[in-house]
């Protein structure tokens, strides 16, 4: 499951989304590959905030 809308992108990736196509990413790539990082780790923490 990919999440496509910037606003629940954390959400989706909370209950098992494994990705994402975010237009707003390309503004901050770094900001959202940190983001799928955590998620993926497990550092729940630091991908909320």
């Amino acid at each position: 499951m990919l999440a496509g809308d910037d606003l629940f992108v954390a959400l989706l990736m909370a209950v098992g989304a494994t990705g994402s196509i975010l237009a707003t990413a390309q503004l901050a790539p770094e900001r959202f590959a940190e983001l799928v990082a955590a998620w993926r780790t497990g550092r729940v923490e630091r991908a909320r905030a």
